[in-house]
């Protein structure tokens, strides 16, 4: 009994060693798996997906702005919402997502614009 105690402390503590995910990184070691995948980051990923496909070309003012940056919801280290476009560019760069925000000016209105297919 004291060894399996052993044996689960050990496990148990490689597993907090791995970080976030560690215990999906924990058996992706054990089965030698080379990747793994969270459903729910896939199912944050296509909400997404679908929200950006939705406002392509259109004028994102301030409110839009807004509401685009709650829904990316991109954290830095210390818990504070990123919102610039070159952050948010490269969120999506990062995570392999074929959009661009661009800023453009008409009149002395500034706003944002998305587009997408890029290489």
């Amino acid at each position: 009994m004291f060894f399996k105690c052993e044996e689960d402390l050990a496990e148990i503590l490689t597993i907090i060693g791995y970080g976030k995910y560690g215990y999906c990184k924990y058996l992706k070691e054990i089965f030698g798996m080379d990747e793994y995948r969270v459903i729910e980051e896939d199912d944050k990923t296509d909400e997404l997906i679908k929200y950006l496909d939705k406002i392509i070309g259109k004028r994102l003012l301030k409110e839009d702005q807004k509401e685009l940056i709650d829904i990316v919801n991109l954290r830095d280290s210390r818990n504070r919402q990123q919102k610039s476009i070159g952050q948010l560019n490269e969120y999506f760069k990062a995570n392999k997502l074929k959009y661009l925000i661009i800023s453009k000016k008409s009149g002395s209105v500034r706003y944002w614009e998305i587009i997408n297919d890029i290489v």
